[in-house]
């Protein structure tokens, strides 16, 4: 659609510093790509990790585009021409982009309560856990994240846990024209800290828990920190919601820290295991490999559920997603309902069964603290078998994570095979070298672990060595169905690996 000069200034908050050159006209495109820059284009200059647009903009002008919009105006402001382009000077232009993108897009949000989640963990199931409650409640719900974007039978798988605000807002757009009432996403924390999910209305707003993870990109876990509270600080507080709400994780201490920044017009709910203060609180629960039952009080009164999900962090999972589900003033029947509909979330404790006796599960994890939750759940369920753990970690991404992974499976796990995950540009056998430094010397080469570069080796192996009631966790990729090995992106499915495997085995022995 085409967009007025004077719509696009106005939008700016803050406004812009300074607009020169052209003062009329439209813009009907808007892009942060260089190469797709027409003469009706609207190019915002993003300072990226590799590459800063603000680097195009003196080729950009023999384009004659009709806005720039840029934090540097150095290079260019002599050039601009009153007649042909205009340009806009921000304090920041991610802010600008996330702004004009709700501009472009016409705020398609503005008819559904939006739900932000964020975290270091449960994100992907809990919103799985509010869209299928929202489905109960007769609403029509959408969700975005790790896996995909998805309302009803359309979906669009994804690239980023939370995408750029052009593409954000497109689809948004796309849900909103399947009726869309609800939106539950994740917001990762390079989304947050680079104001990807700025400028939109939020309803709710929730924090699950924060362990370490990311820190090649934040560098410290303050930093961390202050990039997932932006959400409560910087995006909750600017809402047009009716009642904006946050949700907040009262067992973590990162959460009982972000309480106490909370802004005092918003609302406050806080959920807990073990927190006895907190505003919905799991009384009692039991666990087993067919799932939970428990007893959680929430705002409208006490309800026992029962969910197929295994393990404690699910409980705390379900416990988010019931605060959340209290927060939009569904019932509490429906809760109930909702939870107990939703059988399983792609790649989270997801069972691969193909009539071998032993237990076979997938999962994401990729953090310490996951797959101590994980192995957790399955070594509690599983007490009277071995467990047998499959992991490695993502090249290119925080490396001092790495230790703390082994430490956690040596920890949990009866014997792990150690292998290859996405390597992306590192050397796997680098990676794996310091996975190695966090074992422990009482877990022994050979005796509890060993390496298997080729990670469907590595699979295969495992299944191999299970046996009665043992108990094989795959862990790392979970609904990945590739591997990225260089700058190569392969197809490659762990649960279809596991399956392909136990079917040749379990043939001919059904």
């Amino acid at each position: 659609m085409k967009v007025s000069l004077r719509a696009l200034v106005k939008v700016l908050n803050p406004p812009p510093k300074k607009w020169s050159g052209r003062q009329e006209g439209e813009a009907a495109h808007l892009t942060t790509h260089a190469d797709s820059v027409t003469s009706d284009s609207l190019f915002v200059a993003i300072r990226g990790n590799s590459v800063d647009g603000h680097h195009f903009l003196p080729e950009l002008l023999s384009k004659k585009p009709a806005v720039l919009v840029v934090e540097d105006p150095s290079s260019i402001a002599h050039l601009i021409d009153q007649g042909t382009t205009a340009l806009l000077v921000v304090e920041n232009t991610r802010k600008a982009l996330a702004q004009l993108s709700a501009l472009f897009y016409q705020f398609p949000w503005k008819n559904m309560d939006v739900v932000g989640i964020t975290g270091t963990n449960g994100k992907t199931t809990t919103t799985y856990l509010c869209e299928s409650i929202a489905r109960s409640a007769g609403k029509i719900p959408a969700i975005m994240g790790t896996i995909e974007t998805r309302c009803g039978d359309w979906m669009a798988p994804s690239k980023l846990t939370t995408p750029a605000p052009p593409r954000l807002h497109e689809l948004i757009t796309e849900i909103a024209e399947k009726g869309a009432t609800h939106l539950f996403a994740e917001v990762s924390s390079h989304a947050l800290d680079q104001f990807r999910f700025y400028a939109i209305d939020i309803s709710v707003a929730a924090f699950t828990n924060l362990t370490q993870d990311h820190l090649d990109y934040h560098h410290s876990m303050e930093h961390y920190f202050g990039s997932k509270a932006r959400l409560f600080t910087e995006y909750l507080p600017d809402s047009t919601a009716k009642y904006p709400t946050a949700v907040i994780n009262l067992d973590d201490p990162w959460g009982k820290l972000l309480v106490k920044k909370i802004p005092s017009h918003c609302r406050l709910l806080t959920y807990a295991l073990d927190a006895e203060d907190a505003s919905v609180k799991v009384l009692q629960y039991e666990l087993s490999l067919k799932g939970i039952r428990a007893a959680i009080r929430i705002p409208q009164g006490l309800i026992e559920i029962r969910s197929s999900l295994i393990g404690q962090h699910n409980l705390s999972n379900i416990a988010c997603a019931a605060a959340i589900a209290s927060a939009l003033e569904f019932s509490a029947d429906r809760i109930v309902e909702g939870i107990s509909h939703l059988k399983g979330v792609p790649g989270r404790l997801e069972g691969i069964e193909e009539g071998q006796s032993f237990g076979v599960f997938v999962d994401y994890a990729h953090t310490d603290d996951a797959l101590h939750g994980v192995l957790t759940a399955l070594r509690t369920l599983s007490s009277k078998s071995r467990v047998i753990t499959v992991f490695g970690c993502g090249g290119d991404r925080d490396p001092k994570k790495r230790p703390l992974m082994a430490k956690a499976v040596s920890e949990m796990s009866d014997y792990a095979i150690i292998t290859s995950d996405n390597p992306r540009t590192e050397s796997p056998k680098k990676i794996i070298l310091e996975i190695l430094g966090g074992l422990p010397p009482h877990f022994r080469e050979g005796e509890h672990w060993r390496v298997i570069e080729d990670r469907r080796g590595a699979i295969e192996t495992a299944l191999s060595l299970a046996k009665g009631e043992d108990v094989v966790l795959i862990a790392g990729k979970g609904h990945e169905a590739y591997q990225i090995i260089g700058k190569k992106t392969l197809p490659f499915d762990d649960r279809e690996v596991a399956r392909g495997w136990l079917r040749r085995r379990f043939r001919y022995e059904g």
